[in-house]
């Protein structure tokens, strides 16, 4: 063999450590080292793995006919195989250009090893060097069904699934993996079917976007690689996205070396050589452009061309992985995608290959103009209805529906993507700090039909209830506000008193607090000796001030410890509710976590509170028996 690698050009040994990658991990010393590391049995049975049937029959013939002198010819196998003499001597050149045969004298010789990767040649006559008929193409199936928009809602699935991780992080199991439970909640949440849900997380893995979060109980978050993914346009996402199911070994929640359901995200969901098997599965398709397959048919294509990939796992995987292939827009119902193609120009023939395991900058690109030339083109524009939906005729634009998803609530998706506006989520937006003039001048840009008078009435009805909520004027609007929460309070409703300007009123000080809440009517806390609970105090500027503990060494721990903790904290929000002002919140999540976020309350209604996170800039519903403490923040400015 070194005499063969000695003869060859650089090209051809470019080409072998392409094809075999193992042989450069370390880089060999010399063209000696790589000739004795090609022999060895382990490296022999990984470039086995890459072979189809015909060839390892013919690997395992020459192997067990080899002798030192390379006196075993062509003709000679051929006669043994009973096969043309000419497809034994293609085969025998091929492995030669693998280093898993070479020319001696006037024969051929094979690695001592090669018989213990290959196995005992085959009894009888055997497959040929052709691989079997595949099923007959579905002459109707013509027309490709959408990859590219299948594509782009797989983007958008994955968007959501990341915004639902980072409102709702399931927290990491004792093996490093994911509740079952948190799948099926997920799925339902997002309506994802349960399998594709769990192979959508392990891709989100394999591409950085997601991982462990160890402060506090260690839970599943979105890392900050999801903010660069966020702002990327469709096809750059999905390129990322399915760049990682092509090349992970992850396998979700499917069997794996035999030990069960693997928990997904776990070390267990690792089924190697299933990236291989992806591989396989798109150039298969390919070659078979319009065949209808099912496990048989699959089956059988998969014993010809790569028999030593997966054996006894291979069959349970196949319909999985071609259905995961379809829903990211890989594969359609008639062939590969012209993503799916792009993603097949990055590996070699064989399977190996250094962008097999890491995406090359220059094939990323192609692959990324594939995808952009198969998604159809994005809308920017709306279309708003009396009824106060907006409908997006097409995929919408990114930085579209991020808007969309801040002032309204999606409805439905698919073709057209359908959102409800309503006074909730308006108002939502402007506590956010948008603005009510300027998302009216939005809408009437994007829409394709003039705004509803109904929605404009509504935009300046919100914007002027939250500058009197807010502290800028006084009026009606804030004492309704404010009577309205005394159903959370437990107070009868009754005319609201004369209105109370809060911009006179002192946050940081208590007793102004209450005194303003007692002139609304709203009920003052009272401690176990009958006095008026404190409310809380400013913390410390541009700190978090400690929250209440279960040893009550503040007032409000001293408060909860005599019962009247809740009464003192629903004072503290409803003030804050009514002079629009900050607090630190302290509160327990559905996991039995605690946390604390810089928020500013939106309303309390039925001991439910809404609140705007202003670190996540997200909105939050928290029962009130979850709050474990609350204080005033002061503002940057003093």
């Amino acid at each position: 063999m070194l005499e063969m690698l000695t003869a060859w050009r650089d090209s051809d040994l470019v080409d072998l450590l392409t094809h075999r990658p193992d042989l450069c991990r370390p880089a060999p010393a010399s063209l000696e080292a790589l000739a004795t590391r090609a022999q060895s049995p382990s490296s022999l049975g990984l470039a086995a793995r890459h072979c189809d049937a015909w060839t390892l029959r013919v690997a395992a013939e020459l192997a067990a006919r080899s002798d030192p002198t390379g006196s075993i010819t062509a003709a000679t196998l051929a006669r043994h195989l009973g096969q043309p003499a000419r497809d034994v001597t293609a085969t025998l050149g091929t492995l030669a250009r693998m280093a898993m045969a070479w020319p001696s004298g006037r024969g051929w010789c094979a690695p001592a090893a090669l018989g213990i990767a290959v196995g005992p040649p085959a009894n009888g006559t055997g497959r040929g060097p052709q691989p079997p008929a595949p099923p007959a193409a579905d002459i109707g199936a013509t027309i490709d069904l959408g990859a590219g928009g299948r594509a782009m809602l797989a983007m958008d699935a994955a968007e959501e699934v990341l915004l639902d991780w980072a409102e709702r992080p399931p927290p990491v199991l004792r093996n490093g993996g994911l509740g079952q439970r948190a799948v099926s909640g997920l799925a339902a949440r997002q309506n994802l079917p349960e399998p594709i849900a769990a192979a959508l997380l392990e891709w989100l893995l394999a591409a950085g976007l997601i991982g462990i979060d160890p402060v506090g109980r260690a839970a599943w978050r979105p890392t900050g690689a999801f903010d660069t993914w966020r702002d990327d346009e469709h096809p750059e996402r999905w390129a990322s996205l399915a760049g990682a199911w092509w090349r992970t070994d992850r396998m979700g929640v499917v069997a794996a070396q035999g030990r069960g359901r693997a928990s997904p995200l776990s070390p267990a969901a690792v089924v190697r050589g299933s990236a291989a098997l992806r591989r396989a599965l798109v150039r298969i398709v390919a070659t078979h452009p319009g065949a209808t397959w099912t496990t048989t048919s699959l089956a059988a294509q998969f014993d010809w061309w790569c028999p030593r990939l997966l054996p006894g796992q291979r069959e349970a995987l196949l319909m999985p992985l071609l259905a995961e292939a379809r829903w990211l827009g890989v594969l359609t119902e008639t062939g590969v995608s012209e993503g799916g193609l792009a993603l097949l120009d990055t590996v070699p023939a064989a399977g190996g290959g250094r962008s097999a395991s890491s995406p090359d900058p220059s094939r990323q690109r192609a692959v990324i103009d594939a995808a952009r030339a198969m998604m159809p083109p994005v809308s920017s524009d709306v279309i708003v209805q009396a009824d106060l939906t907006i409908t997006v005729p097409g995929p919408a634009a990114p930085a579209l529906a991020r808007r969309l998803s801040e002032i309204a609530d999606l409805e439905s998706r698919g073709g057209a993507r359908v959102y409800r506006l309503t006074e909730r989520t308006l108002r939502r937006a402007i506590d956010m700090g948008a603005d009510g003039g300027e998302l009216e001048q939005w809408l009437a840009q994007h829409s394709r039909t003039p705004l509803p008078q109904a929605l404009c009435y509504l935009l300046r009805e919100c914007t002027r209830q939250h500058a009197a909520l807010g502290g800028e004027t006084g009026g009606p609007g804030m004492d309704a506000e404010v009577a309205g929460d005394r159903v959370a309070l437990g107070a009868d409703r009754r005319a609201a008193p004369p209105p109370v300007s809060t911009a006179r009123v002192g946050l940081a000080d208590p007793a102004a607090v209450v005194a303003m809440l007692r002139a609304t009517g709203a009920p003052a806390g009272t401690g176990a000796s009958g006095s008026t609970a404190a409310v809380g105090s400013a913390p410390r500027p541009g700190r978090a001030q400690t929250l209440p503990d279960s040893h009550g060494e503040s007032a409000a721990g001293e408060a909860a410890a005599d019962g009247a903790a809740i009464a003192m904290i629903t004072l503290t929000l409803t003030g804050a509710i009514a002079a629009g002002a900050r607090l630190w919140l302290g509160y327990t999540d559905a996991h039995g976590a605690t946390a604390e976020r810089l928020v500013r309350p939106i309303g309390l209604l039925a001991g439910r509170l809404s609140v705007h996170d202003l670190e996540r800039q997200a909105a939050l519903t928290i029962p009130i028996a979850h709050v474990t403490g609350v204080a005033l923040a002061e503002d940057d400015d003093g």
